[in-house]
């Protein structure tokens, strides 16, 4: 899924104004006055903070589990061969693909199989890590320009601005909540089919990999493998959950920061325009994946509840 929605329309569209407009590097370059370079400075330098810890932590532990896939089964070959010249017991694999040759009975088919299998599996990990991580990315800078609109709302709360002055400060507040709500809307049609996939994921895989990994008794081969899935299949879904989150929570008191404008003194045009943007700001930024799939802390909570759920479904169905 996370290959075929980068194919999509919609997803170079995001990326393309993502480069160009949402960035917040974009804004940086801008004439704002200094307090406000400060502010936009600081929080671009979280942000990167905080892709930078997720990054490794993601890849961290997908390259571990990456390896615990590829070197368990042979490890496992080691043992149970004492010499490759002579193989009695079948040659194991951690990714099996068809192959012209055979390569579960010859030690030089099972290498030039090693090889592809190792490297297809490295490639495929780093490629899913980074596809995340861009997403989280792009999550990060609408939150980023989010905190920007919050921060002039609360700085015009204490201004004394003229009519005129009052009326450019209100049309660029309604051009900038705009443009977040645009970006969100362009991020659900990019990414909604890969949240959609981590959720439904999450919900067939979750119970299995936990019955596995408990039910692995003294074997440390399962135990490593399985064991380290489930931080990357949760993981994944936590971090995603509380990222989507965070921009509702965020956004929520935009409404009440609009309203506590000092529109009592304004004229009755600003004042319409004031009430227009309260209108405006009503909707909350819910993320909707593909198929209308709400996506959050909560929906997530849930799926890790499942989550149990089938395991002790699969468990108590094993030992009847």
């Amino acid at each position: 899924c996370k290959v075929l929605s980068a194919q999509t329309n919609s997803y170079k569209i995001a990326h393309s104004d993502f480069m160009d407009k949402i960035h917040l590097h974009c804004l940086y370059t801008q004439d704002f006055p200094r307090q406000k370079h400060v502010f936009i400075k600081n929080l671009l330098l979280k942000i990167e903070k905080n892709t930078r810890t997720i990054f490794y932590s993601l890849a961290s532990i997908a390259f571990i589990c990456c390896t615990a896939w590829v070197f368990v089964p042979m490890m496992h070959n080691i043992q149970n061969n004492h010499s490759f010249r002579n193989i009695t017991t079948r040659l194991e694999l951690g990714l099996y693909l068809w192959q012209p040759f055979d390569y579960e009975y010859n030690f030089y088919g099972y290498l030039v199989s090693q090889i592809l299998i190792t490297y297809c599996c490295f490639i495929g990990t780093f490629i899913l890590v980074l596809f995340d991580t861009i997403n989280i990315v792009y999550i990060f800078h609408i939150t980023g320009h989010i905190h920007i609109l919050k921060y002039d709302l609360e700085i015009g709360q204490n201004e004394l601005l003229t009519d005129q002055e009052w009326e450019r400060k209100l049309k660029d507040i309604t051009v900038k909540y705009y443009f977040i709500t645009r970006s969100f809307k362009n991020l659900e049609k990019a990414y909604g089919l890969n949240i959609a996939s981590i959720y439904g994921q999450n919900l067939v895989q979750g119970g299995l990999l936990l019955y596995m990994f408990i039910t692995a008794g003294d074997d440390v081969g399962v135990i490593l493998t399985y064991g380290l899935m489930i931080p990357i299949f949760m993981g994944t879904l936590i971090i995603l959950s509380a990222v989507l989150e965070n921009v509702r929570i965020q956004a929520d008191d935009i409404p009440n920061m609009v309203y506590n404008l000092p529109w009592e003194s304004m004229n009755i045009r600003n004042r319409k325009m004031v009430q227009c943007i309260i209108f405006q700001v009503q909707p909350k930024l819910e993320f909707k994946a593909a198929f209308n799939i709400k996506a959050g802390v909560q929906p997530a909570v849930s799926i890790l509840k499942t989550t149990f759920s089938y395991y002790v479904m699969i468990k108590s169905r094993k030992e009847m």
